[in-house]
């Protein structure tokens, strides 16, 4: 709990979770806040199992924003809902009921105790003030009926009263009732804590620098640039990073030039360089823009990092031919495949070979001919050093000319569809099958799991802490 001093609260949360992987981290925060060690010492041994479950379900339920308890029904065949939570069966939404009702002071008493434990971390680590809930009533107890009747302008809040028409009831007439208040209470405020880490792309561009004018312009045109991404100081610090490990690259001969250019040099697997990358990738904003690209009707995680590499265009580098970021047979297949983002190391202008590219063409469904090499209506993305570009993978694009003398640089993040994964490694074949089995396989039955796939020249060169 230490580090959440330093985080920042720039982003609200959106209502709810979106994906297997979010319900993941809700169940950490049950962790976090102590509810193994509650139910343990609360009910005999006989009793914990079936607690825990239940708690959890419902939790669950109220994370995704259904709260009829029936809705369970459409989990309870579901091993990733109950992977998520640790769960080894979930009840029917019949049973649910019942057992709600059975356990119900013994809910509220343990929703409570969980909430109390939020309450103190979140003021020992000065985040109280970030849209929690404390139901502390007039008594300065945890008083349910005061806060049904006085947190009227929470979204959240307001969303379960008018669900369950809580408004002018006195809620202590109803045990159940009461229970799931204090249960929605709790997860309520873990939603809003693991938003607050910036933990998921389950985020409100209230606050964000990707606005809903953004959203539009970016699915109308196929790219988006957003200014002020990131600051001066960044900037200058990445640049030497990258340029450090380019020249480190170059002297142990292991260097990555691309197009047979010697002024054309990629850095891969920046993940394994240097921890500002892997805080890069993560951003809260780019979490947001790939919610949005990938987003679709599942609660499996809607896209996977494919690629994160530095790419430097030197003095003379040229052009490359216009392309779409999509290895596929044509007609490009309606839904995204991949999305890009770049953050931009440099000014990029017409002299030193910004990208360019053909607003609206991801919408063609089909790759640029040879004949479209020659367009004249390609459009540069011309924009100051800090900024973030982002583009669909349908969209016809490729870098210009770096006439300039001075190295073009940006971070190159490839984001792919994880559907595709599902669908290419059901069973990651590199990560269960024994190391010493895989490397005296034929070479045949080690390109069909993948040895030696991705793996680019310079990924592997053990570099200098810079």
């Amino acid at each position: 709990m230490s580090d959440i001093k330093k985080l920042q609260p720039t982003h609200k949360a959106k209502r709810y979770l979106s994906s297997y992987s979010s319900l993941s981290l809700l169940n950490d925060h049950f962790k976090l806040f102590q509810l193994d060690d509650l139910i343990n010492k609360s009910f005999i041994t006989s009793e914990r199992k079936d607690i825990d479950s239940l708690f959890k379900s419902i939790a669950g339920l109220f994370s995704l924003g259904k709260y009829e308890l029936d809705n369970i029904d459409k989990f309870t065949t579901n091993r990733y809902f109950q992977d998520s939570f640790s769960i080894e069966k979930l009840s029917s939404g019949k049973t649910l009921k019942i057992d709600l009702e059975k356990h119900a002071q013994s809910f509220i008493k343990l929703s409570k105790e969980m909430n109390a434990n939020f309450e103190k971390q979140a003021k020992i680590n000065m985040i109280s003030d970030y849209n929690f809930i404390f139901i502390n009533g007039p008594s300065g107890k945890n008083d349910v009926d005061h806060y049904v009747k006085n947190t009227n302008q929470d979204p959240y809040v307001t969303d379960f009263k008018t669900h369950y028409n809580l408004d002018g009831i006195n809620v202590l007439k109803s045990q159940m009732i009461q229970a799931l208040v204090c249960i929605h209470l709790f997860t309520t405020n873990c939603l809003k804590f693991i938003a607050y880490q910036g933990l998921t792309g389950e985020i409100s561009p209230t606050r964000s620098l990707f606005t809903e004018n953004s959203r539009q312009r970016l699915d109308e045109n196929g790219y988006l640039i957003i200014e002020g991404v990131l600051t001066n100081d960044e900037v200058r610090n990445l640049r030497a990073i990258v340029i450090k490990f380019a020249q480190w690259e170059a002297e142990m001969g292991t260097a990555y030039y691309y197009g047979g250019f010697k002024n054309l040099q990629r850095i891969y697997n920046l993940l394994n360089k240097h921890e500002i990358f892997r805080e890069l990738i993560q951003r809260p904003i780019v979490l947001e823009i790939m919610e949005h690209l990938f987003d679709r009707d599942t609660l499996h995680d809607k896209y996977v990092l494919a690629s994160w590499h530095a790419n430097i265009i030197g003095e003379g580098g040229p052009a490359q031919i216009l392309h779409v970021d999509a290895a596929v047979p044509e007609p490009l297949p309606p839904w995204i495949i991949r999305a890009n983002i770049n953050y931009m190391l440099n000014d990029y202008t017409n002299e030193n070979g910004a990208t360019l590219c053909l607003p609206g063409s991801h919408r063609f469904l089909a790759k640029p001919k040879q004949a479209d090499q020659h367009r004249n209506d390609l459009v540069p993305m011309l924009a100051p050093k800090g900024s973030l570009a982002i583009w669909h993978g349908h969209l016809w694009h490729r870098s210009g000319e770096n006439k300039t003398k001075e190295d073009r640089i940006a971070l190159l993040g490839g984001f792919a569809a994880s559907h595709l994964r599902e669908m290419c490694i059901e069973e990651n074949h590199l990560q269960i099958i024994d190391e010493e089995i895989t490397k005296n396989m034929s070479p045949a039955l080690q390109r069909w799991i993948g040895v030696g796939h991705g793996i680019k020249r310079g990924a592997l060169q053990k570099s200098p802490n810079f």
